[in-house]
């Protein structure tokens, strides 16, 4: 969950956030903006047990922080930067050797490189669906 891991550097930084996406079809625009609305007003849609080692938001948070919500073409210059950043980071997930990747890391471009390893656990770049980035959790037999 991207919004809630900016909001939680913001927070610390003292930012606030606006929140750019590139536009879709219609029915995804809504959706994007319904997210971000229930965000605002109800907090992250996670069961707080089971997601209390990631020390989720309220929404109090969310609306403290969230400020602005515009969807954006893909013309727009901020948009293009995001699209430059994301795929490194998406594809890094699955193949670390990827050479825009391994730039940005070598480069310290990643927050997470900014972190300490318990902040990134709750603030970072999330790997935990990419198989090569999962922690190991059973022992070989």
């Amino acid at each position: 969950m991207v919004v809630e891991r900016a909001v939680k550097y913001a927070r610390r930084k003292g930012y606030k956030l606006r929140v750019y996406v590139e536009r879709s079809d219609k029915t995804t625009d809504r959706l994007l903006m319904s997210y971000y609305r229930e965000l605002r007003s109800q907090g992250v849609p996670f069961d707080s047990a089971t997601s209390a080692k990631y020390c989720p938001l309220g929404a109090a948070d969310f609306k403290d922080t969230l400020y602005e919500f515009r969807l954006k073409t893909k013309a727009a210059p901020l948009i293009q930067l995001a699209d430059l950043c994301l795929w490194p980071l998406c594809i890094g997930g699955y193949d670390a050797a990827n050479v825009a990747y391994a730039q940005m890391v070598s480069a310290g471009s990643l927050l997470d490189s900014k972190l300490t390893p318990h902040e990134a656990e709750r603030e970072g770049i999330k790997y935990s669906c990419f198989e090569l980035r999962r922690p190991q959790t059973q022992k070989p037999s």
